[in-house]
């Protein structure tokens, strides 16, 4: 099966792309539902709106489209994670649904930002399970036995074992 950069096939992104299309087709019967019940002009406004809504989100996920965006931009986001470290290198080794699995260890290398001890990683994703470790034999781990977790996208900050968004 054809595979994206990530190594997620195209039959998972179609999936996604249903399930958010499933979600957006729901919110506008409440749009609809909502509208109907005010003013009939404002029922009517209601329906329009959510129909082009729809029409646009429809188009993001045009198949005929070679050119194409990442089919996971509108049921994901970028998380981006800032980790205060004095590894260097240090790596993200990590797994995330939109991933056919965990990464290769050690990983991923980081970035490093503008000081020499804040190392930055970014992926598009819904949310992202991983741990850090320098490349060789040092892990940072929330615990022995759990990995550090994010339910959704956004930005954090990880610094002395405590994650914590940001925005």
């Amino acid at each position: 099966a054809e595979k994206d950069a990530f190594g997620v096939t195209m039959a998972v992104a179609q999936e996604a792309a249903s399930l958010k299309q499933e979600a957006k087709r729901e919110e506008v019967e409440k749009k609809v539902a909502n509208g109907a019940s005010g003013s009939p002009a404002g029922g009517e406004v209601a329906v329009e709106q959510a129909e082009q809504e729809t029409e646009v989100f429809l188009s993001d996920y045009d198949d005929d489209d070679e050119g194409g965006g990442t089919p996971f931009e509108a049921a994901t986001g970028v998380i981006s994670i800032l980790y205060e470290t004095s590894w260097e290198p240090a790596f993200i080794h990590f797994n995330s649904p939109e991933q056919s699995g965990w990464t290769d260890s050690p990983g991923m290398k980081m970035k490093t930002g503008e000081l020499p001890n804040h190392k930055i990683f970014s992926i598009t994703a819904s949310n992202l399970e991983f741990v850090l470790n320098d490349g060789e034999y040092e892990w940072d781990k929330p615990s022995f036995d759990a990995n550090y977790f994010i339910g959704s996208p956004g930005s954090y900050i990880l610094k002395n074992g405590k994650l914590e968004k940001v925005r």
